[in-house]
């Protein structure tokens, strides 16, 4: 007596199949109206368009920064007029240039159609305060756009900012040339 796998015939193999397809289909299906049901109104839904909307709202602390001219820049700054604050580093080899390209990018889209003085204004919030002095911030900041403010401060400073608003950043060991 041999042991035999029986053979199929093949009207079950295509039956088979055919329930392999349809479920892989309905996973897929569930896959997608998930995500658009639960993510389609977050930042990653869109690559286009990252942000955090603080929801509810937090009123801004205090805080004190100086900006690549040198000059305080102060929550009195921001009143009066829409603002976006993007928190990033000079040496940051990806995110933070592509953010500020499509910040440029929005800008341009304005320009012309929205008064100049209500197109919102654009603050590049160095958290590496080490390396990105307001020298560095003065360079790097008009290369996307002559209109955006670059500002940085001490760490205490920027923790003042950031902290109340759930913003996190720290210094990884060995990520840069001056650690």
């Amino acid at each position: 007596m041999t042991n035999s796998i029986p053979v199929q015939s093949a009207r079950t193999r295509g039956l088979i199949l055919a329930a392999i397809v349809l479920v892989g289909f309905a996973i897929a299906w569930t896959l997608y109206v998930l995500e658009q049901r639960f993510f389609a109104d977050s930042p990653s839904a869109a690559p286009d368009t990252w942000a955090t909307v603080l929801h509810p709202a937090r009123e801004l602390p205090d805080f004190t920064l100086i900006d690549q001219h040198g000059k305080t820049l102060t929550k009195s700054a921001l009143i009066g007029h829409w603002t976006y604050l993007y928190f990033g580093y000079t040496h940051c080899p990806d995110v933070c240039p592509t953010t500020l390209t499509a910040l440029a990018a929005m800008d341009k889209l304005m320009h012309g159609k929205i008064a100049d003085k209500d197109r919102p204004e654009v603050i590049f919030i160095s958290v590496d305060p080490a390396r990105d002095t307001p020298a560095t911030l003065a360079e790097y900041v008009p290369y996307f756009n002559p209109r955006f403010v670059g500002a940085t401060g001490s760490p205490a400073q920027l923790e003042s900012l950031t902290k109340p608003l759930g913003i996190n950043f720290a210094k990884q060991a060995g990520a840069g040339a001056d650690d």
